[in-house]
């Protein structure tokens, strides 16, 4: 269901980029989108003990931060 929502959201935002003009919200949905997978991608990476650079480890632990208030 999460796919599909992905896929209506990007739809919707190239409708509204045909139906205004603009060339700008399609693209953004799709960073969006892209960004959120890697950033999972990451996480799953992180639970399974696989090494990946340390700056993204920071990174990661960086955004956990947030999250939490920190």
């Amino acid at each position: 269901m999460k796919k599909f929502f992905m896929i209506l959201t990007v739809f919707f935002a190239h409708r509204i980029d045909m139906a205004f003009d603009i060339n700008w919200l399609m693209t953004g949905t799709l960073y969006f989108w892209i960004g959120n997978e890697l950033i999972s991608i990451m996480e799953n990476y992180a639970r399974m003990n696989m090494n990946f650079p340390e700056p993204f480890k920071k990174w990661i632990d960086g955004l956990k931060g947030k999250v939490e208030g920190n």
